[in-house]
Formats: structure tokens, sequence, C-alpha cells
């Protein structure tokens, strides 16, 4: 993938514009190609989530590998995700479970200076 930063590293995740490597404790989010802010706002919603007591990785910090990636280090947090191929009843019920009650834990948080997302659903119908 030419102009991509490759990284020798276990990849752990990936998304549309994001892949996700593991460094010993460390798990590096890698931005290609995103809006140029969207690490730095991405870690600082993280880190009010850590800071709130919620079950996410500490974020150490965000930097600028090149022209168009941009990495985003954490804390690496060993475990499986919720949802598996193949699984039974009783494991998607118990995802499903765990789901509703990390949830329940976000609704809980006091959202501080974050504008309400009800207005930010208002602002992107309207301008984009």
């Amino acid at each position: 993938m030419k102009g991509i930063i490759m990284l020798d590293l276990e990849v752990i995740g990936q998304g549309a514009t994001t892949k996700i490597y593991r460094d010993g404790n460390t798990a590096i989010k890698l931005y290609v190609n995103a809006p140029s802010d969207e690490a730095d706002n991405e870690a600082e919603r993280q880190r009010f989530a850590y800071d709130a007591g919620l079950p996410v990785p500490a974020v150490y910090g965000t930097r600028r590998l090149d022209g168009n990636t941009v990495a985003l280090d954490m804390a690496y947090i060993d475990g499986k995700p919720l949802m598996q191929p193949k699984m039974d009843k009783d494991e998607r019920r118990e995802a499903i479970y765990t789901l509703v009650m990390f949830l329940c834990q976000v609704h809980k948080a006091h959202a501080g200076s974050f504008p309400k997302q009800k207005d930010r659903f208002a602002w992107n119908i309207k301008y984009r």
C-alpha cells in the first residue's frame, strides 16, 4: 500500500481509516488519510472516559508520523472482543449483558464540556 506506514507489529484491529497495532503494553492506532484532528479528538474523548472511570485504555498521546498518518498511543488491554463468530445463545446473551452494563456506565458519566449528542446531530444535518 503506497504511502501508508506499515509497522512490523501485530495488527489487533482495523477500521476504514485506522489500523491498530500492539507493541508490548502499548496499542498504536494509526489514522491514515483521516481528518487532521480525528486522532486528537478521539484522544480527548478517551481521556475523558478514562478519567470518568470507564473501562477504556489510558491515552499516552498522539504524534504525527508523516503528512498523512497520525498515531494515537494508548495502553494495551488484553481481552477478547465481545462478539465472536459462532457464538451460542448463552454466549450472545452474556455479550449483550456486558454491553448493556457498559452503556449504563457511559450514561452515568457527566459529559462536562462536550456538546450534547442532539446538538452534534443537528450540526451534522445542517452542515454536512
